[in-house]
């Protein structure tokens, strides 16, 4: 009836208020005919409860919060948000192959979410893969990350260090010495990390002066 469905919209807005998104849910859940409205208030109370749970590493119900955001799929934007969150879940209980794929496609979605969380879907695609040893694609997720991201130069720093230890495992010496010179070039942490190895990269590459050098500027800068 009207008043029932005006009952459970009343208590679907006190629950969301209260933060109590299982009973929001279970309130909606009655609500039989869903308009435009509160199929997107569905989807956003479903898409906090998914944060919560994650918050509080409940992946596993994070998961399913996340998975009942795409029920109704009006806000396309939550719809993109709660699939790289699903793929964060995946990653977070050891699912590397179901996040890389989940990953994959978040960034296939089309303008559905921040450009934020697209940038960051990279960097964490980059550690997906060098958990499976993948080196190559670790390589190509960090690239993009680090030609997309503007502001956090310690993430920045982290990636391009990773891009150069796979090249450094690869033993292309030449490719690694040019991103741990990234690493330097933005002092934002890992630069003694990155003069030892681009030190060891350069007696690789039988250029000894160079190694010299830079074991030198290791010695002078962090002495300890």
């Amino acid at each position: 009836s009207k008043r029932c469905k005006e009952i459970n919209q009343y208590m679907v807005l006190v629950y969301t208020t209260t933060n109590n998104y299982a009973k929001a849910l279970a309130s909606l859940d009655k609500i039989p005919n869903k308009d435009t409205k509160l199929k997107t208030a569905y989807q956003l109370v479903a898409y906090n409860q998914g944060v919560e749970f994650f918050q509080k590493a409940k992946f596993d119900k994070a998961e399913k919060s996340f998975e009942l955001v795409q029920k109704y799929p009006v806000d396309l934007s939550l719809c993109g948000r709660a699939k790289y969150w699903t793929a964060e879940t995946y990653f977070y209980q050891g699912k590397i192959d179901l996040a890389i794929s989940v990953y994959k496609e978040f960034q296939a979605m089309p303008a559905t979410a921040s450009q934020l969380y697209k940038i960051d879907s990279y960097y964490n695609l980059g550690y997906a893969y060098l958990k499976k040893n993948d080196l190559s694609q670790s390589i190509d997720a960090f690239r993009i990350y680090c030609q997309s991201e503007r502001t956090n130069k310690n993430k920045l720093a982290d990636a391009n260090m990773r891009i150069a230890d796979a090249y450094y495992m690869n033993s292309q010496n030449e490719s690694a010495v040019k991103y741990y010179q990234e690493v330097l070039k933005l002092k934002a942490g890992f630069e003694d990390q990155a003069l030892f190895y681009r030190a060891k990269s350069f007696g690789y590459s039988a250029k000894e002066d160079d190694k010299i050098e830079q074991l030198l500027e290791l010695v002078k800068t962090y002495p300890k």
